[in-house]
């Protein structure tokens, strides 16, 4: 919805006003000036035609004022993203602290998934990180056959309370074979 429009002001400029200034602010001695510029320029000589202001509303009316400084010009730019239509054409690797077992130490956690089933195809706990230890997975792991499957095939549906269970109690298992390797690699 448009506003509905005000009555003019009995003070404001007649088109034929509003023109003269206009044809004042396009000659050729105030072409290159501001308003402010011109304003100043012509209460020198003891002319008033209106005020600053006025004259960027009426240059405004006419579509001739905008941002005069630079403006950055952004080129459209497409975010990066990785797609992986099969297993094993995308890796991904990241290293996580692991608490251990006693206060102020931690252990490296190396890990790399395959970024189609999100398969973990490596991993190696180490007692600090190194760039040679990482270096040393990554050549470690090994592609499963030439067929590309892996041996499970990614599930889009939402386990069953039975599979959640026994994915909890492998996982469990797993953390306990983490902290008994720790532990023994602790003692001397």
């Amino acid at each position: 919805m448009t506003p509905p429009s005000r009555a003019a002001s009995s003070r404001a400029l007649v088109p034929a006003e509003r023109q003269a200034v206009l044809d004042v602010l396009h000659s050729e001695r105030f072409v290159d000036q501001s308003p402010a510029e011109v304003h100043a320029t012509l209460l020198e000589e003891q002319t008033y035609l209106c005020s600053t202001r006025t004259m960027y509303r009426i240059l405004d009316a006419a579509q001739e004022v905008r941002e005069r400084r630079d403006q950055a010009r952004h080129p459209a730019y497409a975010k990066p993203e990785l797609v992986a239509t099969a297993p094993n054409q995308i890796w991904s690797w990241d290293i996580t602290k692991l608490k251990g077992p006693i206060p102020y130490l931690y252990y490296s956690l190396y890990v790399i998934l395959d970024l189609f089933s999100r398969y973990v195809v490596g991993w190696m706990v180490a007692a600090h990180e190194n760039a040679r230890l990482a270096q040393r997975l990554i050549e470690a792991v090994r592609l499963p056959p030439a067929s590309g499957d892996l041996p499970f095939s990614p599930r889009v549906n939402r386990p069953t309370a039975s599979e959640r269970a026994r994915l909890h109690s492998a996982v469990t298992g797993w953390i306990e074979g983490i902290w008994a390797f720790i532990r023994m690699a602790a003692d001397p």
